[in-house]
């Protein structure tokens, strides 16, 4: 039988350094709340101590860590305590965690409906490739295809509405 065992501190700090921004900004893009995104984040790396063996390669845990905070997201807003409790919705300029991204494309991608809004993080901002987005998502190819296509639509009216002229 194979022994299995735990990350030492020095491999959880490399996957934090190497994994924390992508966790993080997934979580905020998701939750659209910077409290909320500092608990997944917390959460996701707390779960990840506590994996005994071994995940196989970057990709993999790389995918993993986006499952992950994904899990977490969903966990978060099935919780009996979120249920009960009202929160205000955060301004997202007020999530100005880099500064180099322009703002007003922050605000009109936060603006999308969730099922674009995710689909369009992955591909974009975390650069994997529809393939990558079915598995992780665990939906049809075409499905993400066509949630990307309406989602680049929406962006491309916002764009335009807001005096923006990008292709998109």
């Amino acid at each position: 039988m194979e022994e299995y065992r735990a990350y030492s501190n020095s491999e959880i700090e490399y996957l934090i350094n190497k994994y924390g921004n992508t966790v993080y900004r997934l979580a905020l893009m998701k939750t659209k709340q910077k409290e909320k995104a500092d608990d997944i984040f917390q959460d996701v790396f707390v779960r990840l101590i506590g994996l005994r063996n071994r995940l196989d390669g970057e990709e993999h845990m790389r995918a993993w860590m986006i499952k992950t905070t994904l899990n977490c997201c969903k966990d978060l807003w099935k919780s009996a305590w979120n249920k009960h409790v009202v929160y205000e919705q955060q301004d997202v300029e007020a999530c100005d965690e880099e500064p180099e991204v322009n703002n007003d494309i922050r605000i009109i991608v936060m603006g999308l409906p969730d099922k674009y809004r995710i689909i369009v993080h992955l591909y974009y901002y975390e650069e994997f490739g529809i393939k990558e987005i079915s598995k992780i998502l665990k939906m049809n190819q075409n499905t993400v295809c066509t949630r990307l296509a309406r989602a680049r639509r929406i962006l491309k009216k916002e764009f335009e509405n807001g005096g923006f002229h990008y292709e998109v």
